[in-house]
């Protein structure tokens, strides 16, 4: 299902971007709308047990963006698919905005 929205992440606690009923998402749009910086992971079920920040993309505090251009196999080649897209933040509460079709 389509998601154009901004999502709460918590602080300290793994956060699903991506539909998790839905695995045919090859793309996303993510920009960091907050003031901290968040680490974006991938992973192949929607369930975050078992994520770590190792190998995770960060987006940096000040409107980073992934561009929906960058394919998610491109930004997460070892993870296979499906991809589901998971935020965390060790700092503080944040907002990511999310789009993907």
């Amino acid at each position: 299902m389509p998601r154009h929205a901004d999502v709460l992440v918590p602080k300290r606690e793994w956060t699903i971007l991506t539909d998790s009923a839905d695995a045919t998402i090859t793309g996303v749009r993510l920009q960091n709308l907050s003031g901290v910086t968040v680490r974006i992971q991938a992973k192949a079920d929607a369930s975050p047990s078992g994520l770590s920040v190792g190998g995770s993309l960060v987006l940096r505090a000040g409107a980073d963006i992934i561009y929906s251009t960058d394919t998610l196999a491109s930004l997460f080649p070892g993870v296979t698919s499906p991809l589901h897209l998971f935020a965390w933040s060790d700092y503080d509460a944040c907002e990511i905005s999310v789009s993907h079709a």
